[in-house]
């Protein structure tokens, strides 16, 4: 934009220089040309960058269009398959759940399985989701949880991995409970 400006500029500096200037000189008349040149010239050049930055443009829209048009097919099946999930969290009131794969006397009982998650889930450890809880009275179990404050989907979500992966001590079995 700046150097249509400054073509028009010149090109307004030709018209002056040529109604004021005597024709008569020929370094007036050369100048006159120059300036005529100089200014068709920028805005031959500034017009040409509008037309590649209009192609750019255009291009780009294109293809976001194109983006556009493949993220609604998925968020067709996503929102399918989402809201069947939600329609199944409404069975829970607002509630939310935890996964209790197993629960014992003893602390120590429960490490290695509690290990065994770490080693198989690396972000296990950082998220909290799977922890060994202190013994709610009045039972004076421990219990080893995988996944806390989900919603109702997600803990069957996972209950489903928990078993999947063997995760479940032998005679335990992982329980979807209340909070």
């Amino acid at each position: 934009m700046a150097t249509i400006i400054l073509g028009s500029v010149i090109g307004m500096a030709m018209a002056v220089v040529g109604a004021c200037w005597d024709a008569k000189k020929g370094w007036g008349k050369a100048t006159i040309i120059l300036f005529a040149f100089v200014g068709v010239a920028l805005t031959s050049w500034s017009a040409r960058k509008q037309d590649q930055a209009q192609e750019r443009s255009e291009r780009d829209a294109f293809e976001a269009r194109a983006r556009l048009a493949d993220l609604q097919k998925h968020t067709l099946f996503i929102s399918a398959t989402i809201g069947d999930l939600g329609k199944l969290n409404e069975l829970s009131g607002g509630r939310k759940y935890y996964v209790r794969i197993a629960a014992d006397a003893s602390r120590g009982n429960l490490l290695p399985y509690l290990k065994n998650i770490y080693s198989q889930f690396k972000g296990a450890e950082t998220s909290r989701l799977v922890i060994i809880t202190e013994p709610r009275p009045p039972s004076r179990n421990y219990e080893l949880v995988f996944g806390l404050g989900l919603e109702f989907a997600a803990a069957e979500v996972f209950q489903r991995l928990a078993m999947s992966h063997r995760l479940v001590p032998p005679g335990q079995v992982a329980q979807i409970l209340p909070e």
